[in-house]
């Protein structure tokens, strides 16, 4: 219900129907897909982001969507991840610690039942998750 009244009080400030609304943040985010691979074709750094304004941004399950929608826009799996691991330790000064696995650095690990660089849907079957080494 909140997230309904979120989305009319957006669509009023918009001076729009819902409907409205909601078509043409369906076409911003194809939009959106078509900015990601054009960054993405030309070699421009990408992180993830859940952490937006976005009131629908539910974390978890948001990052896990922006992975699958950053390879919808072309990335591979291999690199739609990259976004979420080494290119955030590098953007943060952090790659020495983290972002990678590597003897000395802090083992953040997620275990799946399949191979996410094959498929990023393979995060829904996530069978355990190791924490701060």
């Amino acid at each position: 219900r909140d997230w309904e009244s979120t989305l009319v009080r957006w669509a009023r400030r918009a001076r729009l129907e819902v409907d409205e609304w909601r078509t043409a943040a369906r076409e911003r985010a194809h939009a959106f897909l078509h900015v990601v691979a054009i960054f993405h074709e030309e070699g421009v750094p990408l992180l993830t982001g859940t952490d937006s304004l976005n009131p629908w941004n539910v974390q978890g399950a948001s990052l896990h969507q922006e992975l699958a929608n950053f390879v919808s826009a072309g990335m591979s799996p291999f690199a739609a991840l990259r976004c979420a691991t080494t290119e955030a330790a590098r953007f943060l000064g952090e790659s020495a610690r983290w972002g990678s696995v590597a003897v000395g650095k802090r083992a953040d690990l997620v275990v799946t039942r399949s191979n996410p660089l094959r498929d990023v849907g393979a995060f829904g079957t996530i069978e355990a998750v190791c924490v701060n080494g």
